[in-house]
C-alpha cells in the first residue's frame, strides 16, 4: 500500500476541520439489542443525522444493490468510530513524521559516515 503524501495529510486535515464534530454515534441498525433499524450516524449536537448507511432490503427483489446488512451494520460503526479515530490518528502521524525528521537531520549532521545509522534510518521510514 503506497505511503500517505503529504498532500493527502493536508487534504485530510482540511476535511476533518470541516466535518461535523464528533463524537458521532451509530443508529440502532448496528444494536442488536434493540428493534430498531435506524441507518443513520449521529452526532450530540443536531436533531438530524450526519449520514445515513444503505442496506439491502433482503427482499429478493433484485433491485437493491446496497450492501448486506452485516456489511451495513459494520459500515455504519466505522463511520461513527472514524469522526473520533481519524484525529488522533492525524496527530499521531505527524508527531512520528517529526521524530523520523529528527533522526535524519542528526544523522545528517552528526554521524555523515555511520552507515549502520543510515541504514536504520531507511528502515524506519520504509516501515
Amino acid at each position: 500500500m503506497p505511503r500517505l503524501t503529504d498532500e493527502e495529510i493536508a487534504r485530510m486535515k482540511e476535511l476533518d476541520g470541516k466535518a461535523t464534530a464528533g463524537p458521532w454515534y451509530p443508529g440502532h441498525l448496528s444494536d442488536p439489542s434493540i428493534k430498531c433499524d435506524c441507518p443513520y450516524v449521529f452526532d450530540e449536537n443536531h436533531m438530524g443525522s450526519v449520514c445515513e448507511v444503505s442496506v439491502e432490503n433482503e427482499r429478493g427483489e433484485g433491485w437493491n444493490d446496497s450492501p448486506k446488512r452485516e456489511e451495513a451494520e459494520a459500515n455504519q460503526l466505522f463511520i461513527a468510530f472514524a469522526r473520533s479515530f481519524v484525529p488522533r490518528a492525524l496527530a499521531d502521524l505527524e508527531e512520528l513524521r517529526n521524530g523520523m525528521d529528527r533522526i535524519d537531520a542528526l544523522a545528517q549532521s552528526s554521524v555523515k559516515h555511520d552507515e549502520t545509522l543510515r541504514a536504520i534510518i531507511r528502515i524506519l521510514r520504509d516501515a
